[in-house]
């Protein structure tokens, strides 16, 4: 069964709620969302599905009674089914895995593999940061990330007794630390220990973000006076969105300060732990998108901006009501974000319009290589 509401109704009250930001390559469905439903199923949010102005929820068949699904569309929503948990995390390493098969593409797959090799070395430096802090934090002050990945046998025999120390200190089994620290880099690698030299996925993404929108304001000093409420939309979107995740982020460093407070959270309370770990992931959700669009038009001048604002304006999601409870901070809906996206649908389907599928499909092919 599909349906639809307006954008003005789609205020949702949690991250679930608005679902996830899936890189499809399907012309028109281009950062569509899924999510959950009641009934453990899955349905897509498509954005002004055929000219129409609102966020029409859709069922996975119902999509496929509409568009033209392109090969990659399909496998991937083949690995999606059934998927647990439902998370950006979780989602990312779906998505990773089908784009390096090459279905989305030759560049796509080969960016994909990179990221996965990459994403594997982090996930290792985060385990060894953690081993690091921990053991210096309670006895061996001068050893670094070098010492613990040089696999000598006086340094091993060192951490085992330090780690049998710690263990019996916080009422924890020796070889259990092991399997926790596996846990913690799984955790923390898209964001990044606190106080560490090893800067996580995330906080990158929110410089480039940050780099975006200097280069808007800049920008639209001398932009066309007829976007300006788009400009004024899309900046003031990106400041709330870089408002919260800096607090959520503050939150998380501070609860984690040390290696010790962060091996007796994961003990006492994984679940609570594994939550405000994705918080982050689930402000920032289909962010590297929306400003990889922008990247795209720098290079080819003011109309290619224009219409890159313009498109970027449709696609940013609304900030569910959930983003208030996790920062404390008043996260209000923006008044102008039903009227300017209703405005500029149409203005922006002539523009895309003028394109040939297979161009589109290209041209999808080619940003999920660039976010990969």
């Amino acid at each position: 069964m599909s349906q639809a509401c307006t954008l003005d109704d789609f205020v949702p009250v949690t991250f679930v709620d608005r679902g996830i930001c899936i890189p499809f390559t399907t012309p028109g469905l281009e950062f569509a969302r899924i999510r959950l439903t009641n009934a453990g199923g899955m349905e897509v949010l498509v954005r002004n599905l055929s000219g129409g102005r609102g966020i029409y929820i859709l069922s996975w068949e119902g999509v496929q009674e509409v568009f033209p699904v392109t090969v990659y569309d399909h496998l991937l929503m083949d690995e999606l089914t059934d998927l647990s948990p439902f998370d950006p995390y979780k989602i990312r390493q779906v998505i990773q895995r089908v784009v390096a098969d090459g279905s989305a593409g030759i560049a796509a797959a080969e960016s994909a593999r990179r990221a996965e090799e990459a994403e594997h070395q982090q996930v290792l430096l985060t385990q060894m940061q953690f081993i690091a802090q921990l053991i210096r934090e309670y006895g061996i002050p001068n050893m670094g990330l070098a010492e613990i990945a040089s696999g000598d046998i006086q340094v091993k025999t060192q951490i085992r007794g330090t780690l049998r120390e710690i263990a019996k200190q916080i009422g924890d089994n020796p070889d259990n630390i092991f399997s926790q620290t596996e846990i913690i880099g799984e955790l923390f690698h898209p964001i990044g220990l606190p106080n560490s030299p090893i800067i996580g996925r995330l906080r990158q993404l929110l410089t480039r973000i940050i780099d975006t929108r200097t280069q808007i304001d800049a920008w639209a000093q001398s932009g066309p006076s007829d976007i300006q409420d788009v400009i004024r939309f899309v900046i003031r979107s990106i400041d709330v969105t870089m408002t919260a995740s800096r607090a959520v982020l503050e939150q998380l460093d501070q609860e984690c300060a040390t290696a010790i407070h962060l091996l007796k959270a994961l003990n006492q309370q994984p679940q609570r732990l594994r939550e405000r770990s994705l918080r982050c992931a689930w402000l920032l959700d289909g962010w590297d998108y929306i400003i990889a669009i922008w990247s795209d038009a720098i290079a080819a001048g003011d109309h290619a901006r224009r219409a890159a604002l313009i498109e970027m304006s449709t696609l940013i999601p609304a900030l569910p009501r959930e983003a208030m409870d996790w920062t404390g901070l008043q996260v209000n809906v923006d008044p102008d974000q039903g009227r300017i996206q209703k405005l500029f649908v149409k203005a922006n389907e002539d523009w895309r319009g003028r394109a040939s599928i297979v161009d589109l499909i290209e041209r999808n092919e080619k940003r999920k290589a660039e976010v990969t």
